[in-house]
């Protein structure tokens, strides 16, 4: 982080982000928002009248774990036999048989899906070096998106750099 120089931008503009197009698009709104309600910097979309422009990519990542089980069990009895008799006339056979069987079982199945965000910034001054630069990931919290996150902690991360950048330096002890 080059101290001096990014304590002397006043004026940032958000140029447009890279990587999945929609997330990246939602990146960039969010982070010109975030920018704004900081009251730090003058947002501007004239990237030629900033001091300085947020650059940088933004992806989104959907994992799906997909898990299914089957147990089952089978049961079967079953019962034959065979009767003769025989007299002087002749004899006879019969015979029989019968059986039961069936099939018991339980099937579950179920998925999640696991989404990932991430982004990459720098801040590049006019003359097109990079002053300052970040990354944040993100699996978005109970009151915002993912997009919204991302774009917050990586403004919450510059206000850091600029309080740090703008405080006396401090003498170590010996």
């Amino acid at each position: 982080m080059q101290q001096a120089a990014l304590m002397a931008v006043k004026r940032v503009c958000v140029a447009t982000l890279t990587g999945d197009e929609k997330f990246a698009q939602q990146v960039q709104e969010m982070l010109i928002s975030s920018l704004f309600a900081a009251k730090r910097f003058r947002v501007t979309e004239n990237c030629a009248k900033a001091d300085a422009t947020l650059k940088g990519t933004a992806t989104e990542n959907k994992e799906v774990a997909s898990r299914y089980e089957d147990e089952g069990i089978g049961f079967g009895k079953s019962a034959g036999g065979v009767r003769g008799s025989w007299n002087q006339s002749g004899g006879s056979v019969s015979g029989g048989a019968a059986g039961v069987a069936g099939l018991a079982s339980e099937t579950l199945a179920s998925s999640s899906v696991k989404n990932s965000t991430n982004l990459a910034v720098r801040l590049v001054n006019t003359d097109g070096e990079v002053i300052w630069t970040t990354t944040q990931e993100s699996t978005g919290n109970k009151m915002k998106g993912p997009a919204a996150d991302l774009a917050d902690r990586a403004v919450k991360q510059l206000l850091r750099d600029l309080d740090k950048a703008a405080a006396p330096p401090t003498l170590k002890p010996k």
